[in-house]
């Protein structure tokens, strides 16, 4: 039965139903505003909208970053980190991210500003 669920939420006009109906329920107050929906799986790439309108497309791997973004937007992984990028990305000139992980933050950062110059490594 599991293996049969997984298949299902496989698709992608299931998913983006299932993510419809829980924000129309939420906003209703049928459902309590919390995780329970990380539990959920995502499909395989996810598109993130920025608040300037582009898009940016991630491979889910697994980890719960991806399913953030993909069940609460941009703001759904450290909205204040994403704040401050997006304030202040789009007068520099170079990005460098340390610690980068997956580096997220340097390809929403290279969204925002195309001439951007980023440099991303995640030290051992």
């Amino acid at each position: 039965m599991e293996k049969f669920i997984k298949i299902v939420f496989k698709s992608v006009p299931i998913l983006w139903i299932i993510k419809r109906f829980s924000f129309l329920l939420k906003s209703m107050g049928i459902i309590p505003k919390g995780r329970w929906f990380h539990r959920l799986p995502v499909s395989d790439w996810i598109a993130v909208k920025l608040s300037n309108g582009k898009n940016v497309w991630l491979k889910n791997t697994g980890f719960n970053l991806e399913k953030s973004l993909y069940w609460r937007g941009s703001q759904g992984y450290e909205s204040l980190t994403m704040e401050l990028i997006e304030k202040i990305v789009p007068v520099c000139d170079w990005f460098i991210d340390v610690g980068a992980n997956s580096g997220y933050f340097s390809i929403v950062a290279s969204a925002i500003n195309s001439k951007l110059r980023v440099v991303a490594f995640e030290p051992i």
